[in-house]
C-alpha cells in the first residue's frame, strides 16, 4: 500500500473497493470505527484523487454491446506534442472508448485502446474515424475483436488491485 494512506484510509479505501455503494455507517462498523471517521476519509480519498469515480459493472451483452475490441496501433512522430494531444483529447471523448494507454509493445505499437461497440458496423465507423481524422500519426492499426458471449471475466480493476495493494503490507 502506498506510504501516504494510513492504516484506516487504507481500510476504507479497501472497503470502498469492494463495494463502493457500501454506507458509511456499515464501512465503520467494519473497520471498528466511526461514521463520520469514515465519511471524513471517503471525502479526503476522493479530494486527494484516491478515488476518480463510482460506478456499476453492467453486462454487456444486456445493454446491446455485442464486441469489445482491443485496438493497438504507432503513434507515427512522438516529437509533434500538439497533434498527439488533440488526438488523446479526441479519443477520450469517443464514447466507445473504455481505456486508452501508451506504452511499447507489439511490432512497435505505441498505444492500446479497448473499446466498446453495439454491432461491426458501429467498429468500422469507429476506426475509419481514428483513420480519417489521424491517419498522418496513426499508423499500424491492428485489433482483436471479442463478442460479448465470449466474455468470460468483465474488466473490474477492484479484485487486482486488493489483491496488489494487500501484497505490500
Amino acid at each position: 500500500m502506498p506510504q501516504t494512506l494510513k492504516k484506516r484510509e487504507q481500510q476504507v479505501l479497501f472497503e470502498l473497493l469492494k463495494d463502493g455503494r457500501m454506507p458509511d455507517k456499515h464501512i465503520a462498523q467494519k473497520i471498528k470505527t466511526t461514521q463520520p471517521t469514515v465519511t471524513r476519509i471517503r471525502q479526503k480519498l476522493e479530494r486527494t484523487g484516491y478515488i476518480k469515480s463510482y460506478s456499476c459493472i453492467t453486462d454487456f451483452k444486456k445493454v446491446g454491446i455485442s464486441m469489445l475490441v482491443v485496438t493497438m496501433f504507432k503513434w507515427a512522430d512522438y516529437s509533434i506534442e500538439k497533434e498527439q494531444d488533440e488526438a488523446k483529447k479526441h479519443i477520450m471523448h469517443m464514447p466507445e472508448l473504455l481505456s486508452l494507454s501508451r506504452g511499447e509493445g507489439m511490432r512497435g505499437k505505441t498505444n492500446i485502446i479497448i473499446s466498446a461497440h453495439k454491432n461491426f458496423k458501429a467498429y468500422e465507423d469507429f476506426v475509419r474515424t481514428l483513420r480519417k481524422k489521424w491517419g498522418n500519426y496513426v499508423k499500424d492499426i491492428e485489433s482483436f475483436i471479442s463478442s460479448s458471449d465470449g466474455i468470460t471475466k468483465v474488466f473490474d480493476p477492484s479484485e487486482c488491485i486488493i489483491d496488489i495493494l494487500s501484497k505490500d503490507d
